[in-house]
């Protein structure tokens, strides 16, 4: 029997009869997801821009999102994304923590009640039906329709203001990018002269400076002069000067006149020569050179004083006022689209709200057999919550939403999903396989022989119970992650990868990326900020002991973590331990870190739970919303600060299927936002993954291997020892950035907290020129040095190249001052401060830095 909903219909049909099976792409026009897009209150980086796309047009599509990467971030734009296409959306997951993140993050923008959230607890319902009922009043009256006018005037005017932004933002944007071409090309022209001048002056041993070597900025008819010299040029090298005879007297006064015309057009000073190769051969790479300075006098001509400076200043006060506009007018519109609906739906919506009123499975069938709940969604297009409560809120009807949208998939199986993407049109399906699976969820349990019986009774002639396991069939095994991603399967699902890392400190989140990461080009850390990269996030607590062979627990490892939550909990060590205290936690409400104890060990985690119950009550736990459990609990969930106890001891004697699988590992070292205790009773010597952990921080242990492969510095350090290099410095103008830079440092870092850094790595980006950071405040700023293009070899320009990267960086919170090219250089001569235009300049520049660092 067919499902009534087509594609789920298509997908399972077509894998069970091994068919081949189209997935239309092609659901929306890209201009219009493009600008939904555009409309969003939201930043987004490329991969969320495409993941996006994917849902959208796809009748299937797949989020990859690695452990802080913004994977509610980009559900919670795909949501409100919907708002501008017109579109429904549900989105669901098992964990209850996923779904209140993306509730937390879409009503920020749409405000309470800008969704439906499917909660089950008696509150939860009694708010929900608060929200409807005060919609409701008065829905049906004259006064509400006067209200849905005058919000649609409110929608028309601010649609019109953010639309005159986007159009003079977008302007400014090209401007800025042609502005950016010119002074890569003035630099380009301008590094091509230098360079034809220093072999001049080589070759020649001419010394050269402004005051004794002019060029003209015109030279007319240059190629009749090339193809003049260089005819001279060879009858000087075949035949003898004229008063051996050997050149006629015309012929000389024909080289002569050439001389004298090549003096006058590009002042060669050629009447001081006397007709010779070496002469002919200086006249014509004197002709290159002047050719070389009139093409950078064209293109500094093209570059306008300070024009990027004010464009770019331009274009920051723009984005702001259209960011308030974004903020505006999808609450506005939001409203309107609601208000609007209920005009005509609110008799449903009033159904609806009784029906929550009722708990009995019988009597909830048949109010929703009394209310079209196309019309509920039409009028609330957003909905959440976790997937066990749909049937109390939704009937079973096909194709209810546009787009379903499920959470940490890896947990989730195919039987679990089914009920949701039944509802749906279209399948977005986020997770991560490099996180804990479906084995790990502790959520659905099936009988693996009842499994095969089942399946054996109802598809043995269609495809049998192994064949179901090669293409991720069994409900047993396989997550709607995995049945979506198999090879076997011949369906094709649109993918989009997210890179950007903003949750845990960079130190903590280098392990994950290249452990974890590495075959993907790791993670974009963008908290790599000087500011972050000398706090301690780390600390490694061997405590020795043996773990109970009965009860499965280290018990010098739990009383450690006592004792460490004892001075947490009771003591605020958050506020006097200086590793703590840089973190800016305080003793007080919303500054308190939240805490996480993590256990390897399911029995160990159940211990430290009772001894948590004995040391604290459950306000001094509720404080910091302590959470306990093991790493499957912890999929999902993150803490300010984290403390792991391992549960080993050093024997080696231990599963390796615990401490060793690199899931487990992935999530339980990817959970901490700010520090993270380990804490361990010894190190087997088959611990290879937790070694390198270990050693990654810079820890060692007392059990070393008998071969001595000791610590060996720690590269999360070493990655972040930022330093000043003069060898990498990369051109004439870099140095002398540089020296102005150092000036500023004389003149205003005196006490010796301005540091200056110089190529410098950081959110996956190619190196910074320079870093300078005031130690005083923790402010910092980037000095690029505009003009070099030394980061793109993918084939885009240097402008599209150059507004990414800075992009990126702005996102990351970088405030990067550029220096431009054509600031520092006149007629082909590295200005000084003689110069009255580059000491303005100058000035200008230290205020910039000094507004930066907060000087």
């Amino acid at each position: 029997m067919p499902f009534e909903n087509q594609l789920l219909d298509k997908l399972l049909r077509g894998v069970l009869e091994h068919r081949q099976i189209p997935i239309r792409t092609d659901l929306i026009q890209g201009e219009k997801i493009e600008e939904a897009i555009s409309f969003l209150p939201i930043s987004l980086s490329e991969n969320q821009r495409a993941a996006l796309h994917n849902a959208w047009c796809s009748e299937i599509s797949y989020i990859q999102g690695p452990p802080g990467t913004g994977k509610s971030h980009t559900i919670t734009a795909l949501m409100l994304s919907a708002i501008f296409l017109k579109k429904r959306v549900l989105m669901v997951s098992h964990k209850k923590a996923a779904v209140e993140v993306v509730r937390r993050q879409v009503e920020k923008y749409l405000g309470e009640g800008g969704l439906v959230y499917l909660g089950a607890q008696s509150e939860q319902r009694r708010h929900l039906r608060g929200q409807l009922q005060q919609l409701c009043d008065g829905a049906g009256t004259l006064a509400a329709s006067r209200r849905v006018k005058e919000m649609h005037a409110e929608v028309e005017s601010v649609t019109a203001k953010v639309l005159r932004l986007l159009r003079e933002v977008e302007a400014l944007r090209s401007q800025i990018k042609n502005g950016l071409d010119n002074e890569r090309n003035y630099y380009q022209q301008n590094e091509d002269f230098l360079q034809r001048r220093n072999n001049f002056s080589d070759e020649f041993g001419i010394e050269l400076n402004p005051d004794k070597f002019q060029l003209v900025t015109k030279v007319p008819k240059p190629e009749h002069y090339r193809n003049q010299l260089s005819r001279i040029h060879e009858w000087l090298h075949e035949k003898m000067p004229t008063q051996d005879g050997c050149l006629s007297r015309k012929e000389w006064l024909h080289i002569l006149r050439v001389f004298n015309k090549a003096n006058a057009v590009f002042n060669a000073h050629s009447g001081r020569l006397k007709p010779s190769p070496l002469a002919t051969q200086y006249l014509l790479e004197h002709l290159e050179l002047t050719l070389a300075h009139e093409q950078m006098v064209k293109c500094r001509a093209r570059v306008l004083e300070d024009y990027l400076k004010q464009q770019r200043q331009l274009l920051a006060r723009k984005e702001g006022q259209l960011q308030d506009g974004k903020d505006k007018l999808i609450r506005c519109l939001h409203r309107y689209s609601v208000q609007f609906n209920l005009l005509d739906t609110y008799s449903d919506v009033e159904r609806f709200d009784k029906m929550l009123h009722w708990k009995a499975p019988h009597i909830i069938r048949e109010s929703m057999s009394q209310i079209d709940f196309r019309a509920v969604t039409n009028t609330f297009p957003l909905w959440v919550g976790e997937m066990r409560n749909l049937g109390e809120f939704l009937p079973f009807v096909s194709e209810l939403f546009d787009l379903v949208v499920v959470d940490e998939a890896s947990q989730v199986n195919i039987a679990e999903i089914i009920p949701a993407f039944y509802r749906g049109s279209r399948f977005c399906v986020v997770g991560d396989k490099k996180q804990l699976g479906l084995n790990a969820a502790g959520l659905f349990s099936l009988n693996r022989t009842f499994e095969q019986l089942i399946w054996n009774q109802n598809f043995s002639g269609t495809i049998s119970y192994d064949s179901a396991k090669l293409r991720a069939l069994r409900v047993s095994e396989s997550s709607i992650l995995d049945f979506i991603t198999c090879e076997m399967n011949q369906f094709a699902t649109r993918k989009a990868t997210l890179n950007e890392h903003f949750r845990s400190l960079p130190q903590l989140a280098s392990f994950t990326s290249d452990h974890f990461y590495k075959e993907e080009g790791g993670l974009r850390l963008m908290k790599e900020l000087p500011i972050h990269l000398k706090k301690k996030c780390f600390k490694a607590i061997e405590v020795g002991g043996k773990r109970e062979s009965e009860f499965k627990v280290v018990a010098t490892e739990v009383e450690e973590l006592v004792k460490i939550l004892r001075d947490l909990i009771h003591y605020s060590a958050y506020t006097k331990d200086p590793d703590l205290k840089a973190h800016g936690f305080a003793d007080e409400d919303g500054k308190r870190p939240t805490i996480g104890v993590i256990s390897f060990l399911t029995n160990q985690r159940s211990y430290i739970r009772t001894r948590l119950e004995e040391e604290f009550t459950e306000d001094q736990l509720a404080a910091h919303t302590l959470m306990v459990g093991t790493p499957e609990d912890f999929q999902g969930n993150e803490r300010h600060i984290i403390i792991m106890t391992l549960g080993l001891d050093g024997t080696g004697s231990w599963s390796k299927s615990h401490y060793e699988n690199p899931q487990r590992l992935n999530v339980a070292t990817s959970r901490a936002i700010c520090f993270t205790y380990t804490i361990f009773g010894g190190i087997p010597e088959t611990a290879d993954l937790i070694k390198r952990y270990l050693r990654h921080f810079g820890a060692t242990w007392k059990a070393l291997p008998a071969n001595g492969d000791a610590d060996s510095g720690s590269p999360a350090l070493s990655r972040y020892a930022w330093r000043y290099h003069p060898n990498l410095r990369e051109s004439e103008f870099e140095i002398r950035v540089d020296e102005y830079l150092k000036k500023f440092i004389e003149q205003y870092g005196g006490n010796g907290s301005l540091k200056l850094y110089n190529q410098v790595e950081s959110c996956g980006q190619k190196r910074l020129d320079f870093v300078l950071f005031n130690e005083c405040n923790g402010e910092c700023c980037a000095v690029e040095v505009d003009g070099q293009c030394h980061y793109t070899k993918d084939g885009r320009s240097y402008s599209e190249a150059h507004v990414e990267r800075i992009s990126i960086l702005k996102r990351a919170g970088w405030k990067v001052v550029h220096v431009p090219y054509y600031h520092w250089y006149r007629n082909g001569w590295l200005c000084d401060t003689e110069n009255s235009k580059f000491h303005h300049y100058l000035n200008e520049l230290y205020q910039e830095l000094r507004t930066n660092l907060a000087i």
